[in-house]
C-alpha cells in the first residue's frame, strides 16, 4: 500500500509480517463493513487450534494498528463486540480508487 500525505512523497507501508499485510489488505477491501473473527480466523489460520489463532488475530490487529499510527494514518480499527469482529474506518482518509470510480462514466478513459 502506498500513501502520500501534504508535504511528503510517496511512501510504502512496511508491514511487520505477512500476515498483518494480508489481514490489512481484507479489512481494507472490507472497509467500513463489519468482518467477522470467524471469517477471519478461517482465511488466515484455518488449521490452528482456535485458542491460538485468536491470540494471533489479536496480535495481527494491534500490528496493524502499530504501523499505521507510525505511518501518521488514521485509519482506526474499530473491535465490535467480544466475539463479533473488526471493521476498519476510512472515513478520516483520502482514496484515489473511490474518488476514480465516482467519476462520470465519461470522463473514464476506456479499457
Amino acid at each position: 500500500m502506498r500513501v502520500e500525505r501534504p508535504g511528503r512523497g510517496p511512501e510504502l507501508i512496511k508491514w511487520r509480517t505477512s500476515k498483518a499485510q494480508e489481514l490489512f489488505a481484507y479489512l481494507f477491501h472490507h472497509r467500513g463493513q463489519l468482518v467477522r473473527k470467524s471469517t477471519l480466523l478461517d482465511l488466515l489460520w484455518p488449521a490452528t487450534d482456535e485458542r491460538k489463532a485468536n491470540t494471533h488475530l489479536y496480535t495481527t490487529i494491534y500490528q496493524i494498528r502499530q504501523c499505521l499510527k507510525q505511518a501518521g494514518l488514521h485509519m482506526p480499527i474499530h473491535s465490535i463486540g467480544m466475539k463479533e469482529g473488526y471493521m476498519l474506518d476510512v472515513s478520516h482518509v483520502r482514496i484515489d480508487a473511490e474518488e476514480w470510480e465516482r467519476q462520470p462514466n465519461g470522463s473514464r478513459c476506456a479499457p
